[in-house]
């Protein structure tokens, strides 16, 4: 989960929505989220973050291929409120890992193509904290993509070296520490790791990389 680097101005006024056009131009020079039609401009991960990002995709990919469910994607963006009907762009997340269900990504693809951001919720999305996330904002996102139509949402934490995983019945989720294995249940079926192999043995550490 990159940082945010704007301040939120609370203010009595709707924020001006963007377009999908302005959201592409915006994004094309920063990377950013729209958060109840307001645009943050986010930072960019550090190391440790990123080793976690790649390897994780890595397992789930390699498994979603082998078994032929889906595919797994890299910060790919994410329009979670943007309407057909009037092009307005109220809500968008790029989460650092997500995975889309073969069906689902088929019959988008067939319908929209592979131009812009996709505009629906993936299966799976996976936050990974950064050391200045605050709790509040983590919580936010994960509430955002199980309202969304997410199946299952892990927040992972290197410096604490948890797992998180949520589904729409368990909005409370369950911690997953090293020595324990997370799986894929319904949305991957088949595929698990333990939390050792997706943090790695320095996953929270970036002086030990």
């Amino acid at each position: 989960m990159a940082e945010a680097v704007v301040e939120r101005q609370e203010t009595a006024t709707e924020p001006e929505l963007l377009t999908v056009a302005e959201w592409m131009r915006l994004y094309n020079e920063h990377s950013i989220e729209v958060v109840n039609g307001e645009t943050i401009i986010t930072s960019p991960p550090n190391i440790a973050h990123v080793y976690v990002a790649s390897d994780l995709g890595f397992l789930l990919e390699q498994h979603a291929r082998r078994h032929q469910l889906g595919h797994t994607f890299i910060e790919a963006p994410y329009l979670l409120d943007a309407s057909d009907r009037d092009d307005w762009v109220r809500g968008s997340r790029v989460p650092d890992v997500s995975f889309i269900a073969q069906a689902r990504l088929d019959a988008y693809l067939n319908q929209h193509g592979k131009s812009g951001p996709f505009r629906l919720a993936p299966d799976l999305a996976v936050e990974i904290v950064s050391p200045n996330d605050p709790y509040s904002d983590v919580m936010q996102k994960v509430d955002e993509y199980l309202r969304y139509g997410v199946r299952l949402v892990w927040v992972i934490d290197p410096q604490t070296r948890t797992i998180r995983a949520f589904t729409p019945d368990d909005p409370a989720g369950q911690l997953f520490r090293d020595g324990d294995t997370l799986a894929g249940a319904e949305v991957l079926p088949g595929w698990s790791a333990a939390v050792t192999e997706v943090l790695g043995e320095n996953g929270g550490d970036s002086t030990k990389l």
